[in-house]
């Protein structure tokens, strides 16, 4: 099962904040990674979503064909020690908060 970062946007939205209101000579040509710095399994970010939706449907497992990229890829969580070192960003919401606001703001509402 491969797991990947999940970051909200508000997370997103405030490390690009953090880093337009640093000083010029903290950011110039300076690279930094926004994330949690915490893997999550896709398998529980698939459970999170469906609890947190409201519905009903259940996660089916099986052995359809993916990506091979993805497939090569089982972790994918990026260094973002030189965000909280340089900007003193980190990431503040957790998973469940991030889908919930995701469902929020998507507009879109489960079928009856």
């Amino acid at each position: 099962d491969g797991r990947r970062d999940i970051i909200s946007a508000r997370d997103v939205g405030r490390a690009v904040a953090a880093a337009v209101l640093a000083a010029p000579e903290q950011v110039r040509e300076r690279v930094f990674n926004v994330g949690t710095g915490h893997p999550t399994a896709l398998r529980d970010l698939v459970h999170t979503v469906l609890r947190e939706s409201g519905s009903s449907a259940a996660l089916v497992e099986g052995t359809l064909p993916g990506s091979a990229r993805s497939a090569a890829v089982l972790d994918a969580v990026p260094a973002v020690h030189r965000a909280r070192a340089t900007l003193g960003w980190v990431a503040h919401d957790d998973v469940a908060t991030a889908v919930r606001d995701a469902l929020a703001g998507s507009g879109l509402r489960r079928a009856s």
